[in-house]
């Protein structure tokens, strides 16, 4: 226990000195300290963002409307880059592999000049104030070497956007 002194009795007075239990206070203290850090990290759950936009068809139980995306299909001999706004294709075209070159890295040009003539055609974000990417989806067989991947990977970010790649990339599943 700890105690506070703040000198002796004088004249026969009640003693003013206390005993003061410090250490329960201390616990207490911390964990109200604790809980207080625990719940600050929940105060943003809390809020909600208002912006003078309609409400979107997902608060009204409609599916969203699916966005246009650039699917690119890789096989042995070509590629082929389709369009499509869900299970509907909007454009498809074909370009060939071209030359691997058997040392050094590997590049696509033709793939590159394509997708981005492409994107320069059909794709929905292009103006460099706008903060979304169109989106690019890869196609490719699993025996794929990984050079080839990242070749094809280098030609979906040649177009340029304000000087940011144009697409947002994701695979694929078989």
């Amino acid at each position: 226990m700890s105690g506070i002194s703040v000198g002796g009795s004088k004249h026969g007075r009640r003693s003013v000195d206390h005993v003061l239990p410090l250490v329960p206070f201390i616990d207490c203290m911390i964990c109200l300290v604790a809980f207080l850090i625990l719940t600050a990290a929940w105060t943003q759950m809390s809020r909600i963002n208002a912006t003078g936009k309609a409400p979107s068809a997902e608060l009204f139980g409609l599916p969203p409307e699916p966005q246009k995306e650039l699917h690119v299909v890789a096989s042995p001999r070509d590629f082929e880059l389709r369009w499509q706004q869900g299970a509907t294709v909007i454009e498809s075209q074909r370009v060939p592999r071209g030359e691997v070159p058997a040392v050094g890295d590997l590049r696509f040009p033709a793939l590159s000049a394509a997708i981005t003539a492409e994107w320069s055609a059909q794709g929905m974000h292009r103006a460099g104030s706008d903060p979304k990417l169109d989106r690019a989806v890869i196609h490719v067989p699993n025996d794929v070497p990984f050079s080839e991947i990242v070749a094809i990977l280098d030609a979906l970010h040649a177009p340029r956007r304000a000087g940011h790649s144009a697409f947002d990339v994701a695979f694929a599943t078989n």
